[in-house]
This record gives C-alpha cells, sequence and structure tokens, in this order.
C-alpha cells in the first residue's frame, strides 16, 4: 500500500503523461512518447526537489511506484498506455484486434450508450479490454449494477471505427456506435 504522498505523486505523473503534459514542460511526441529525463525534471517539479536523474533511476522510481501496468518504457522514453485527454496524443499506427474486446460500465449508462454508442468522453479515445475480469471490476468499482459490453469488431470495422493497440488489454477505439 501506499502512503498519501506516492498516492498524490502516482497521480500527478498520469496526469502528466495522459492530460497536462504542457503544464510539466514535457514535450510529447504524437504517440504519447516523451523524454524519461523530461520526466525526471516533471518528478522534481512535483517533489519541489533537485534530483539529478539517470535514465535507469526513474524507471526504477516509477516501478517502485508501481505504475508499470499504465506506463511504458521504450529507447530511453516513457508515455502512458492509456487514458489520455491532451491532443498532443494522436496515434498513428491502428491495429486490428485479433480477440474479443469489452468495455466496463454501469447499468445507469445503457440509455445513453444505446442511443449514442461509446463515446471517449472526455479523453481521447474509449477505452476496451481484452480481459474480461478487468472489465467486470471496471463496471462494478463504481456501482453494484456493473454491466460488462462485449465488441461486435467486424460491425465495428465496417463502421470506421479505428482502433490501436497500447501493448496491454487495454485497447483505444474510437467512438464506437449503439448497434457495435
Amino acid at each position: 500500500m501506499f502512503d498519501s504522498f506516492s498516492n498524490r505523486l502516482r497521480k500527478q505523473i498520469l496526469v502528466a503523461l495522459r492530460h497536462r503534459p504542457e503544464h510539466f514542460d514535457l514535450q510529447m511526441n504524437s504517440d504519447g512518447w516523451v523524454d524519461v529525463l523530461e520526466l525526471g525534471d516533471a518528478i522534481n517539479q512535483i517533489h519541489q526537489t533537485e534530483t539529478q536523474w539517470d535514465r535507469e533511476s526513474i524507471q526504477q522510481y516509477i516501478s517502485d511506484l508501481d505504475l508499470h501496468d499504465r506506463l511504458q518504457f521504450q529507447d530511453g522514453y516513457c508515455r502512458a498506455a492509456y487514458g489520455h485527454s491532451t491532443t498532443k496524443f494522436c496515434p498513428t499506427n491502428p491495429s486490428l484486434p485479433d480477440t474479443f474486446l469489452f468495455h466496463g460500465t454501469t447499468a445507469s449508462n445503457l440509455d445513453f450508450i444505446n442511443c449514442y454508442g461509446l463515446q471517449p468522453n472526455g479523453r481521447r479515445f474509449v477505452q476496451l479490454t481484452s480481459d474480461f475480469e478487468y472489465a467486470t471490476q471496471i463496471a462494478t468499482r463504481q456501482a453494484n449494477e456493473g454491466v460488462v459490453l462485449q465488441i461486435r469488431i467486424s460491425e465495428t470495422l465496417e463502421s470506421g471505427v479505428t482502433f490501436y493497440a497500447t501493448g496491454t488489454h487495454v485497447w483505444l477505439a474510437t467512438a464506437i456506435p449503439s448497434d457495435c
């Protein structure tokens, strides 16, 4: 379990990488990648410290914060795997799902979904998962009457929906029509 400072830091790192990279002086490319050393500077800004980071120590520090399922590292860069609202995140490599995809929600959202489909709702993309248990956890996290929807992939593709793999069980998609 994390103390309140660690929880605050975890949230701030996710805010920086998902929603407000410019607030933390992060130069994000269209696939969401930022230089790990810039992320270290952002951590210093959050901490109000002047720690001298190297790439390995930043990655270890973030690993200790248990963000491995939400963040990805590659060649000296880091990104949030999903959950972006920043317009700087515009992935360019669509993928075709090769598995079932699910969306966890609450029963109170079904009327809206039946009318308008699945919408990003403040994010850049709709978040889906290939992990049924994870979708169930999301569905029941806020209400006892959770619902897990299975996405009909072939219909979504025919409707022009674009999918992006994140390298995790989470998939990103453009808005999904209600009949899919």
